[in-house]
């Protein structure tokens, strides 16, 4: 099936186009359709990615082979949060200590 749209263009007022990449897909005008290349064209820039390490933990970067996909890992971040978060907790102290609390009206027991 060969969509009329595929090279992109527009849809006047009042008519409707036939578009879509995976499938057909109705639009109704006005409508700009941009081609199916325009769009990969889009996609297809290489990304920037910007990672603000204000700490002095370790930042492991992978990017895979094609580009597309870029990974981040910020391990010490996670741990320490997470042991802070426990340390509030346990203590009865701290911004998630209180948000829990306030939230579901909870009480200490104990130490």
């Amino acid at each position: 099936m060969q969509v009329p749209y595929d090279k992109g263009g527009f849809i006047p007022a009042g008519q409707v186009g036939l578009v879509g990449e995976v499938g057909p897909e109705l639009v109704s005008g006005p409508a700009r359709v941009t081609s199916r290349a325009d769009t990969a064209a889009m996609f297809g820039a290489k990304p920037t990615v910007n990672i603000y390490n204000y700490g002095n933990d370790n930042v492991n970067v992978k990017q895979s082979s094609d580009g597309k996909s870029i990974d981040v890992f910020v391990g010490e971040v996670a741990k320490r949060a997470e042991s802070q978060m426990a340390t509030g907790l346990r203590s009865g102290r701290g911004e998630f200590s209180s948000a829990l609390k306030d939230t579901f009206n909870l009480t200490r027991q104990g130490g």
